[in-house]
């Protein structure tokens, strides 16, 4: 049974531990990604401070994959989406960003995004299927190394 919790202060380990599990493979992107970075203390504190918030997908009991969100607004920005690899290909991520939009819709937000480097090229592909389109490009730096990110919404029908 697949289901999606909303998670606690108590879960930072488990969000952090999916997370770095899952972004491994961007270890060796130019800069890596800052996800590497995150500890489970960052993680407990900014849930623990209403900074953002966090979903675990579960299967039978076991976190599979998870989400944090910062809400704003008008809008909710999902961010550090997850899928251990082992999990991949069975829709889990599209189940996590459907909650999140249903959560979004909820609370009456006009729309959902995310920011995607565009190197990772299949990542945007995918948002796009879900029916999120680029609204802006962002040039960061991030260790003296200059990289591109996409910004990429969806409007909700509240």
């Amino acid at each position: 049974m697949v289901e999606i919790k909303k998670a606690g202060v108590e879960q930072a380990g488990i969000i952090k531990k999916v997370m770095h599990e899952s972004f491994e493979e961007y270890n060796h992107f130019d800069p890596p990604s800052g996800a590497m970075k995150e500890t489970e203390e960052s993680i407990a504190l900014a849930l623990k401070a209403g900074e953002e918030w966090a979903a675990v997908l579960y299967e039978n009991g076991i976190p599979l994959g998870m989400v944090r969100v910062k809400e704003e607004d008008t809008r909710f920005y999902f961010m550090r989406l997850s899928v251990l690899p082992e999990a991949r290909g069975r829709g889990y991520a599209r189940a996590l960003i459907s909650w999140v939009e249903a959560e979004a819709e909820k609370a009456g937000k006009a729309e959902v995004y995310c920011k995607v480097r565009c190197t990772t090229e299949d990542n945007i592909r995918r948002y796009e299927k879900l029916g999120y389109r680029v609204y802006r490009t962002i040039t960061v730096t991030k260790l003296g190394t200059p990289f591109d990110i996409v910004a990429m919404s969806k409007p909700l029908s509240t």
